[in-house]
């Protein structure tokens, strides 16, 4: 396959918009690296590795057929974000307790995503129950982060900060989620493929998470 036809497939696939707006944060937190805090450098990581995981997993599924689906790269970066949101979020955090708890986290549930791909679910099957342990940690970090976060007030307009637009964005995608997968167990067991509105609310779900990530570096880079 050509790259004209793997672009073609990859728009047509519903890829475009989603990575569209992965590549503006990438570029984004690269041109403007020297102004991002610590914590906005985590947050391009968690950018950089969405973009540069799913394209690769892409082109090698959907480009040159070399893998048989997409999940290894759903394994990866699972054990990836794992670990750059461990630590953004320990840079967010103001109580040093919180802080290491997060960041040393990180690490134990990558260590734990490392050990679901290769000795309970498999690297070709979907990580299922990783991506539940995933999910579950990202809305427990994010309802500490409010509360640190509102612990220490700042003088600053709330939707100006970057955390306001990291956490709220992370608790709302990441808590959707279980109501995603129920939707797509409940079409599963009819045999039936998700609606195309099941199919619109999960992309518009995503465009939202990195659109927010986006607005919080901008934020966090002034």
């Amino acid at each position: 396959m050509t790259i004209d036809e793997f672009l073609n497939t990859f728009i047509y696939n519903g890829y475009g918009p989603y990575f569209l707006i992965l590549i503006c944060g990438f570029l984004f937190g690269i041109a403007r690296w020297n102004q991002l805090t610590k914590a906005g450098k985590g947050l391009w990581a968690i950018i950089a590795t969405s973009f540069i995981v799913e394209l690769t997993g892409s082109y090698l599924y959907l480009g040159i057929s070399a893998i048989e689906s997409n999940n290894p790269s759903y394994h990866l970066i699972n054990c990836l974000h794992f670990i750059t949101y461990g630590y953004t979020f320990s840079k967010f955090a103001s109580n040093k307790k919180l802080a290491r708890a997060f960041l040393y986290g990180g690490f134990l549930l990558a260590a734990y995503s490392v050990t679901s791909t290769f000795w309970i679910e498999g690297l070709k099957n979907y990580p299922t129950q990783a991506n539940i342990v995933f999910n579950a940690a990202l809305v427990v970090g994010a309802l500490f982060t409010f509360m640190d976060m509102l612990r220490r007030p700042s003088q600053t307009s709330l939707t100006r900060q970057s955390i306001f637009w990291f956490v709220t964005a992370t608790l709302i995608f990441y808590a959707s989620t279980f109501f995603s997968f129920a939707l797509i167990d409940f079409y599963a067991r009819q045999g039936e493929y998700l609606p195309n509105w099941a199919t619109n609310l999960i992309n518009g779900m995503n465009y939202y998470l990195y659109t927010s990530y986006l607005v919080a570096l901008w934020f966090d880079s002034r």
